[in-house]
């Protein structure tokens, strides 16, 4: 099999068409008979025929040259050459002008050949291949050239319209020749005298009847013929050309390897359905349970291990019954076909019907294994109990959260947020902001928004002096593609707003800077200068440790401790599936990075920001400072009473 199309296609195929020589036959004729007229002798027809065949690679050809030298004799000298395509040859030979070919060339050269008809009718009965030859205008023979059908043509034949399969003859003997072959084959369509430039359009002619062709060929005629074909199939034994242009190659010649093709492609195609029925069958068990439907009998309910179990042996299921594939034999007979054994039959259908047995099995006993107290202490109590809270697998993805994976321009993304206010925002009053994103394109709103560290959209607005902070969280409306929130500018002027999200399926986020422009005078602009690196918010000390390196990530460390009694905060809550949140702008305005803050334990391992954990009092943040030049820092925390504070550093990055 050349390609997987191939396999495919091969299962719907409706109509097999086989060139005569060397596919159905052995491709090696022979001589049979020479039949002379006119005066010639058979030694001096064969003389001058093998001379004007001399380095032909046709079988005919190699037949007539063959005989030739076998009987000793001499070969002219060839003085000039043509080949007539399906009809034979034009030659010069020792001064004596040769045709040789079908009654079609004689009759196009205007020479009468009445004369041996009769033998050449008697071979074609006989299934020979009947050439005439004349020389210098007239007559002089008829050679008969047979070559004997494969052993295994006629099963194979049968076997395929034991598949259901129409088979076609296509060759350029003649009528005669061709229906005694094919009645030996026990083929019924036969295309006769087609010549080698017509056997591609014959391909197509049954094509535009409704048929999905197979075509099978091993000469180089026959390339365009099997590239025309749905599935091109060349015979190994025969031209290279030939195997380049197709799609299946029978290595060994045998025809009943068509067979086997088509009978693979059929098992593997209904391999393929079984898997995904069994596969889907597995989860749609579950939904009933899922939806409570065992709930009145013990509390059950879809459990992480019964869920994980089922994807474990839908994936079992697949793929051993994929491998039975490797077992797969050609029938062997007709029979075989018409009549598959029982034991086949039931053989696929018990297999996996085990496969299900041994899933309900698995599940429903590890099921009973996750209920006991031990489990209940263990992972799977930690996991039902996330389950509970509504977000079943978000707090144990932190750490993939929390991977530096940058967030794309929205420019670069090809998608755009819109932001809307109402015409009159009064400074210092809360007002409704919504964003639409849309596809920067169409203009259609996008729909395939996710969560992104528990947010739909995180909103970050800052004046442009860097001497306001704002971070909120808009929340869909129903309308697609459209969040809101309400939001307050603390005073008029302008604002840089970054809006970030992410798209189902991303890793990264999306990160879109606006400007927008609240009215009034604004305030005189606050002149950043290097602060100092403790600050203290709500009575906690928070210490901002390391150096601001440009150009490169910094490792910077957050220590917070009380401010009044100095006792190490270690009892921070997570905050927005994190321990902590820290945007960094440069004073211009014109850099964003959103960072998180990280803990390890004593051997390194992330901890997660699961509810209920707790972090502090180090939290270790990677930050990156683009260029050289002075940066504000806010960073977030959440405190053990539920309370969000905002820490702002301004550091200089060198």
């Amino acid at each position: 099999m050349g390609n997987g199309d191939a396999l495919e296609t091969a299962r719907r195929v409706t109509a097999v068409v086989l060139d005569k020589t060397g596919t159905i036959t052995r491709g090696k004729p022979s001589l049979t008979a020479v039949t002379t007229a006119g005066g010639w002798t058979e030694d001096d027809v064969l003389t001058l025929v093998a001379g004007a065949e001399t380095g032909s690679e046709h079988p005919v050809a190699e037949a007539i040259v063959a005989a030739a030298t076998a009987r000793g004799l001499r070969r002219p000298p060839l003085d000039s050459f043509d080949a007539v395509p399906g009809h034979g040859i034009d030659a010069v030979v020792d001064g004596r002008h040769v045709l040789a070919g079908n009654r079609a060339l004689m009759d196009a050269r205007g020479v009468d050949v009445s004369v041996l008809a009769g033998a050449a009718a008697g071979a074609a009965a006989a299934g020979q291949t009947p050439m005439f030859v004349a020389v210098d205008g007239r007559p002089a023979a008829t050679i008969a050239v047979a070559d004997t059908v494969k052993p295994e043509s006629a099963e194979a034949v049968a076997q395929l319209h034991a598949l259901g399969v129409q088979v076609w003859m296509l060759t350029g003997d003649d009528a005669a020749t061709a229906r005694a072959i094919a009645d030996q084959v026990g083929i019924e369509h036969v295309l006769a005298e087609v010549l080698p430039a017509q056997k591609a359009a014959e391909v197509r002619r049954l094509q535009e009847q409704g048929h999905v062709v197979a075509m099978a060929g091993d000469g180089v005629n026959d390339a365009a013929a099997l590239s025309a074909a749905d599935v091109g199939i060349a015979i190994g034994t025969g031209a290279d050309v030939a195997v380049a242009a197709s799609d299946v190659t029978l290595v060994g010649g045998d025809l009943r390897g068509i067979v086997s093709a088509i009978a693979l492609s059929r098992r593997t195609v209904a391999t393929m359905k079984q898997g995904l029925a069994w596969a889907f069958g597995y989860n749609l068990l579950l939904i009933p349970v899922a939806a409570g439907a065992l709930y009145a009998w013990d509390g059950l309910l879809l459990d992480p291990v019964l869920a994980s179990a089922a994807m474990a042996m839908s994936s079992v299921s697949v793929l051993t019954n994929a491998l039975r594939l490797r077992r797969f034999r050609r029938p062997a007979t007709v029979a075989e076909i018409l009549h598959p054994p029982v034991r086949a039959r039931i053989g696929q259908y018990a297999y996996l019907t085990g496969v299900a047995v041994v899933a309900l099995a698995l599940g429903a006993g590890l099921t009973a294994v996750s209920r006991m107290d031990a489990a209940e202490r263990g992972m799977n109590g930690t996991l039902a109990w996330v389950q509970g809270t509504g977000m079943p697998m978000r707090p144990a993805m932190s750490e993939m959260m929390t991977a530096e994976v940058p967030p794309a321009d929205a420019a670069e993304a090809g998608v755009e947020v819109r932001l809307e206010l109402p015409a009159q925002v009064r400074p210092g009053e809360s007002t409704r902001l919504v964003a639409t994103v849309v596809d920067a394109a169409s203009g259609e709103p996008v729909e395939d928004l996710t969560r992104s560290h528990e947010a739909w959209m995180h909103l970050i607005a800052t004046r442009e002096d860097l001497g306001t902070f704002t971070h909120v969280h808009p929340q869909p409306t129903g309308t697609p593609g459209q969040l809101a929130v309400d939001v307050t500018f603390p005073t008029p002027g302008r604002y840089v707003v970054n809006t970030e999200f992410r798209r189902q399926g991303e890793m990264g986020d999306v990160h879109q800077r606006q400007v927008v422009t609240v009215a009034g005078t604004a305030p005189e602009p606050v002149a950043l200068t290097v602060g100092p690196r403790s600050v203290v918010v709500d009575g906690v000390r928070v210490e901002l440790e390391g150096s601001a390196v440009a150009g490169e990530v910094s490792d910077l460390d957050l220590v917070l401790t009380d401010a009044a009694t100095g006792r190490p905060v270690d009892d921070l809550q997570p905050y927005l599936a994190a321990a902590g949140h820290v945007v960094v702008v440069r004073a211009d305005g014109e850099t964003f990075a959103h960072e998180h803050a990280e803990v390890t334990d004593d051997r390194g391992r992330p901890v997660f920001a699961l509810p209920g954990q707790t972090f502090g009092p180090e939290l270790d943040v990677h930050a990156e400072f683009p260029t050289a030049g002075t940066y504000r820092l806010w960073a977030q925390f959440r405190l053990a009473g539920g309370d969000v504070i905002t820490v702002p550093f301004t550091v200089q990055a060198a």
